[in-house]
């Protein structure tokens, strides 16, 4: 009558033995305990990815659409960082009132290809779907290649330490998938301290696991082959499109809403609530 109870060690070790494991870990067990004490083992399948850096060709592309509304205390930062990674930039200023703009101008950076305003009856409202339309009349112009949906506050990463966004794009390509999902992290302040301008993925140590459902659908990132694709309906979270196959493995967003007390009250009551449609 006894069920045995395996530990992480001993049954990675068992499962090691008749499979080639690409990570063992723990999970939660349940939405409400969140205690991680169920077992999870990712396994290679008969044709295992070599994962490998600085490998996708030059005339892959990867481009990020960001849409930006005062964010001067990080915009410069947060575009050098998906810069660094491969990806090429295209912006769309909402209506910006601060010097969010400017800074983004002064970016010299040859994967810089686009920077556009609202018109001016657009940038009175924060509304979604508009953006959302916007990106996609952006990915059309641009043509075939792969897309991220993803905001001035996001950083996103691959799975695998050291790849950055346009090699792990190009190996899950070469694996015969054209939409990739993220795992979205919360970091949140625990001080006053962050200084305008500065590193603000090195400021903010600590996150929590999103909780709302909405957190766990995040199919953000994709592939135009020439495809009708639908990024409105599910508020860009779920971009949808007829042969639609997304990457098994996550990729990682860590996002940075608020980054002090001062700058949570003006974003919100100030910058969010008077500018909803």
């Amino acid at each position: 009558n006894h069920i045995r109870e395996w530990n992480l060690e001993e049954f990675e070790t068992l499962i090691s033995k008749k499979f080639d494991v690409y990570d063992t870990g723990l999970t939660i067990n349940n939405q409400f305990e969140n205690e991680k004490n169920i077992i999870v083992n990712i396994l290679y399948n008969n044709h295992k990815i070599k994962y490998q850096k600085n490998i996708a060709p030059s005339d892959f592309s990867v481009t990020a659409i960001i849409s930006v509304f005062n964010e001067e205390d990080i915009v410069v930062q947060a575009i050098k960082k998906i810069l660094d990674q491969g990806v090429k930039v295209y912006i769309i200023d909402n209506g910006s009132t601060d010097k969010t703009l400017q800074l983004v101008k002064g970016i010299k950076h040859e994967g810089m290809i686009g920077i556009e305003r609202f018109a001016k009856e657009s940038r009175k409202y924060f509304e979604l779907g508009s953006i959302l339309r916007k990106k996609l009349e952006i990915s059309k112009k641009l043509g075939r290649g792969w897309y991220i949906n993803t905001d001035t506050d996001e950083i996103r990463t691959t799975p695998w330490s050291g790849v950055n966004l346009k090699d792990g794009i190009y190996l899950v390509e070469k694996a015969g998938f054209n939409a990739i999902d993220f795992s979205l992290i919360q970091f949140r302040p625990t001080d006053n301290k962050f200084l305008p301008g500065t590193d603000f993925e090195d400021h903010f140590k600590y996150f929590e696991l999103g909780k709302h459902l909405a957190y766990f659908v995040q199919v953000k990132a994709w592939k135009n082959f020439g495809q009708d694709i639908d990024l409105v309906y599910w508020g860009g979270h779920n971009v949808e499109f007829t042969g639609r196959k997304v990457f098994p493995l996550k990729f990682l967003c860590k996002h940075f809403p608020i980054r002090s007390q001062q700058h949570g009250e003006r974003k919100i009551f100030r910058d969010r609530q008077t500018r909803f449609h």
